[in-house]
């Protein structure tokens, strides 16, 4: 009924809309406005209009009759496009063109169905105001979906390669969503990809990289800096490799560049040297935080020089912390404005998982810990993990093998949860005030 209603709406507007008048009374000067679910993903809504004179413009649209969200602003034109993104199914948008002094008038137009069947998620809570990129992860494939603040799918691909993905993130160009395929059966593959897929639902772009890992950032340029294997003799370790926009592969850094696997010893080697599993990136210092889960340890990697100024944790840490406790087999991580906060796998007793906090000075190499975050009861993720800190102080956890992500309020306390159902995991997330804002 949703659909129907919106297709009756398109052709109304169109049919007023004959290109000669001055527009509705406070929509003069915006005309042939039309708005319409994509074919490839409904509940991405494409808005068109055109203006007398070139101008700039935008949609401020919402739910509930409500205006609250806005795309960017688009260039000085007489023609516009714009889409509107992170919009629950089958559900009425209410949506207004502003272009200069101009606005058009108030419009209802119905997001339709994704294609199915999608995992089905079970929300608790309602503290939460933040969108966010996750990877669904089953047996056979991987699902990227972007999640509202309710904890709805808004929007939804399958990648079937075969390999594992774990990160996907809002692209900093505006057009959609980038992804890494990578790993196979725990191990290297020469046909790791990293993939960028339209608002639409195609896929735009497939850059080749053989033998990628777990996690990968873009810059805000559109350069992407991925993990990647490297093996010299026997031994497994990893790389940095950066990929320029229209540019070839290059390593930036080894795992051999700071450490020596006869000195730094793996703490499980059946998985490789370094294994590292998860990456940031600090534009303060233009640096790059690696997460090497058999030294237990993260490493600032500086992006012009390959050097590292700092190890938090593990044999190779040269980070003096004070307080306990410690992390062992950690993997996501953030970089808070005075300090670090980190998915610690293991390092607790038990079969138990959490988040621990440190004040960091990197000149002084010296970290304090802060404190610690645990589910309640405790959850335990023996792969994977994410944590990332909010503008209020809150921290959203993912428990990835528990199937489970968490917002916490200062104090530990629950205050939104999303659940996958059992053999469905969790991959890393990106956490967004709107994906119209990528960080």
């Amino acid at each position: 009924m949703f659909r129907e209603r919106a297709l009756v709406m398109v052709a109304l507007l169109v049919a007023c809309s004959d290109g000669n008048d001055d527009g509705p009374p406070g929509g003069s000067g915006v005309r042939d406005l039309t708005a319409a679910p994509l074919a490839g993903m409904p509940t991405v809504l494409e808005v068109t209009w055109t203006t007398d004179d070139p101008t700039a413009g935008r949609v401020v649209f919402g739910l509930g009759g409500a205006t609250d969200r806005a795309t960017p602003e688009q260039p000085e034109d007489t023609e516009h496009r714009a889409l509107l993104v992170g919009l629950p199914q089958d559900e009425l948008v209410t949506l207004q063109v502003e272009a200069g002094d101009l606005a058009s008038d108030v419009l209802e137009v119905a997001t339709g169905a994704l294609d199915g069947p999608l995992p089905p998620l079970t929300v608790t809570g309602g503290g939460n105001d933040h969108f966010s990129t996750l990877v669904l992860m089953a047996e056979d494939r991987a699902r990227i979906v972007l999640l509202d603040p309710e904890g709805r799918i808004t929007w939804s691909h399958v990648d079937t390669r075969g390999l594992s993905v774990f990160k996907a993130r809002v692209a900093h160009d505006g057009k959609g969503i980038v992804y890494l395929s990578s790993i196979v059966r725990g191990g290297p593959s020469p046909d790791s990809v990293l993939v960028r897929v339209d608002w639409d639902g195609s896929e735009r772009s497939v850059i080749p990289v053989p033998d990628l890992a777990h996690d990968f950032v873009e810059l805000a340029d559109g350069t992407l800096v991925a993990l990647a294997y490297e093996t010299r003799g026997e031994v497994l370790g990893n790389a940095l490799i950066e990929i320029p926009p229209g540019g070839s592969p290059r390593s930036i850094w080894s795992s051999w560049d700071c450490f020596d696997p006869v000195v730094h010893e793996s703490d499980d080697p059946p998985q490789g040297w370094t294994h590292t599993n998860a990456l940031d990136y600090d534009p303060a210092t233009d640096s790059f935080l690696v997460g090497m889960r058999n030294l237990n340890g993260i490493t600032s990697v500086d992006r012009a020089t390959g050097t590292c100024a700092w190890t938090l944790g593990g044999i190779a840490g040269d980070v003096a912390i004070s307080g306990e406790p410690r992390f062992r087999h950690q993997h996501q991580f953030e970089r808070t404005e005075d300090g670090l906060i980190v998915f610690d796998n293991d390092g607790a007793p038990g079969q138990v998982s959490r988040v621990l906090e440190f004040s960091l000075d990197p000149e002084a190499k010296t970290a304090t810990v802060l404190g610690q975050l645990e589910a309640d009861p405790p959850l335990f993720s023996f792969i994977l993990g994410d944590v990332h800190r909010v503008e209020n102080g809150d921290t959203l956890v993912v428990w990835s093998a528990a199937s489970t992500m968490d917002r916490l309020d200062p104090s530990g306390a629950r205050t939104f949860r999303v659940e996958t159902p059992p053999g469905v995991l969790l991959g890393f997330a990106q956490w967004l005030r709107d994906p119209y804002l990528v960080p």
